[in-house]
């Protein structure tokens, strides 16, 4: 993600060569980033995630500092490598707010959701949110698992059928 203007940008660190221990689509940046003091109010967040998700099945909220919703915020935009995602913001006050999101990776189709926090202190003087950035991965419930073994297993007998059909119906066309 370019950074905006008078943004510190950071990127959520690992070793170098190294990756996520699972497959899922892990927050790798964000901009603004986790725990970021802006003197200005951002006019927009992206992230980035380490594969391809899937944008019409991403959601990103943001919350103020009473913890409530905020209003306004626009449709998630993903970026030309499935990887990033942005959400333009309505006008924001001074304040700790809190980015929410959950994505479906477009590789594996497991789902991915976190949070993490930036504060808009116009004076510059308060310290930086300690709230730690959270991430977690699972494969769906207990249904979406089934459905997409019942979609696999109707897709092969769909296959199979096509196959043992086109067969006979090669060899009675040649008679």
């Amino acid at each position: 993600l370019p950074p905006m203007p008078g943004w510190r940008t950071e990127t959520l660190h690992r070793p170098a060569g190294a990756q996520p221990a699972s497959a899922h689509a892990e927050l790798v940046s964000s901009d603004p980033p986790a725990n970021a003091v802006l003197l200005d109010a951002p006019t927009e967040v992206g992230l980035t995630f380490s594969e391809a998700v899937d944008p019409a099945a991403s959601r990103v909220d943001l919350h103020d500092p009473t913890h409530a919703a905020v209003e306004g915020l626009g449709p998630v935009r993903a970026g030309a490598d499935g990887r990033t995602l942005r959400v333009a913001l309505p006008s924001l006050e001074a304040g700790l707010y809190t980015v929410s999101y959950r994505v479906i990776s477009a590789v594996d189709g497991h789902v991915t959701s976190g949070d993490f926090a930036f504060l808009v202190d116009p004076t510059g003087t308060m310290p930086p949110p300690a709230q730690a950035p959270t991430s977690s991965a699972s494969s769906g419930d207990a249904a979406t698992v089934a459905a997409r073994w019942v979609a696999l297993a109707a897709g092969l007998v769909a296959a199979g059928t096509l196959v043992a059909w086109r067969v006979p119906m090669r060899s009675a066309l040649r008679s």
